[in-house]
This record gives C-alpha cells, sequence and structure tokens, in this order.
C-alpha cells in the first residue's frame, strides 16, 4: 500500500535503531552524495556496510589497494594499443562488441591496420569463444597456477631465468615468448576478469598481474 515519504522514512529509522545488527548493502548505482550518506548513517548505527563488489571484483579491489594500478582509457586501447592480453576473461560472450569497438578490431591513430596491427593473446583455463578468434595466441594454463605463471613472467621480464625445477604455471618456452612480446610492444595492455579474480588468495594473485604490468 503507497504511504507518505515522511511516514515510510520513520519506519524505516525505527527498524534501523532497533536492529541489534544492521547492514547497509548496495550502492553501486548510487550517486556519490548518495554513498556518503549511507557510509554517514552505517556510521552512526554502527553498522556494517558493504558494496555489491564483494559478488564481483572484490578480490582486485584488495589487489588494488596494495599495489595501485596503471590503467587507461578504452579510447587509448583503441589507438595505441599493439599487445591485448585477455586473462581469465572471456570478452566474446561476457562483453559482446569488446573487440570489435575498442580491442582488438578497430582501426587506430597507432593501429591504421586495425587487427593486422595488434598482436591477441588469451590466457584461460579452457579454451573459450575468445581463444577461438583466428590469429589469437592461446595459451592454456593449468587451474591453480596463475601466480606462478606471472611471477615467473616478471622474473624473465628482469633478465633472470628460473631453474629447471621451478613450477613456472605455463611451459616455460610460451612465457619466454610471451614476455618477449611484453618487451617490445609499443603499447601492451591486460584485461583480467573472474577467472582470475574468484579462486583462492586471488587477490595475491590480482596483485602480482597488477605489480607485471
Amino acid at each position: 500500500t503507497p504511504i507518505e515519504l515522511s511516514a515510510a522514512i520513520t519506519e524505516a529509522a525505527a527498524i534501523l535503531k532497533s536492529a541489534r545488527n544492521p547492514l547497509i548493502y548496495g550502492l553501486s548505482k548510487s550517486s556519490t552524495d548518495g554513498q556518503r550518506a549511507a557510509v554517514a548513517l552505517a556510521d552512526r548505527l554502527q553498522a556494517t556496510i558493504d558494496t555489491t563488489a564483494s559478488e564481483g571484483h572484490a578480490p582486485s579491489l584488495l589487489a588494488l589497494q596494495q599495489s595501485g594500478e596503471s590503467t587507461c582509457s578504452l579510447g587509448e586501447v583503441r589507438h595505441r594499443a599493439d599487445l591485448v592480453i585477455f586473462w581469465g576473461s572471456n570478452p566474446v560472450e561476457s562483453h559482446p562488441r569488446h573487440l570489435e569497438r575498442y580491442s582488438y578490431e578497430p582501426r587506430g591513430e597507432q593501429t591504421p591496420n586495425g587487427k593486422a596491427d595488434r598482436t591477441l593473446v588469451v590466457i584461460d583455463t579452457k579454451k573459450t569463444k575468445t581463444a577461438e578468434i583466428k590469429d589469437a595466441h592461446f595459451l592454456q594454463i593449468p587451474k591453480g597456477r596463475d601466480a606462478e605463471a606471472l611471477w615467473t613472467l616478471r622474473a624473465l621480464l628482469k633478465g633472470h631465468t628460473p631453474p629447471p625445477s621451478a613450477d613456472t604455471g605455463l611451459p616455460l618456452a610460451q612465457l619466454l615468448d610471451l614476455a618477449e612480446r611484453m618487451k617490445t610492444c609499443r603499447c601492451g595492455v591486460i584485461f583480467f576478469g573472474y577467472g582470475l579474480a574468484w579462486q583462492d588468495l586471488g587477490h595475491r594473485i590480482v596483485e602480482a598481474l597488477l605489480r607485471l604490468v
């Protein structure tokens, strides 16, 4: 039954005041002012506050707090990137037209020939629709071995070769090739997804990727 806004606010305030352990949740589509008000309310109530990120890229947010992020706009990707890596993400299914508009096919200022001027690398535990793109370089990584591959790449970029007994996540030859592509590209970009973040110690794995970048 519709009621006056003032009555709804009064009732909501009474419910919140009597709650033993209130939770304020959501806010992903709220304005900055709305989020600020929600935080102030949670502080007044000594409530728990959470956002929808806890069901999404929460591990990535923790990683960002630890290491920061080197980022750019999709426009810059379109115009500059000549090496594009999708790690644990499948944009063909999750972000339709991403490759068409921004990351692989479009012609840009420094990529006048579109995909002919780009190298596409897909790293995932299984062959996805993105990995099936004709000219994509697909590296199939065993489940749970992303951290080893990322730290091995970082070592290779610093000029260190791991011993033969080291667990490198991916075959060393593949990582050497990828490291060389990273060193010689003009503008490299890595897109990562839940496949990287949602696993044991996902925040540490994302942190390893951010530090690699």
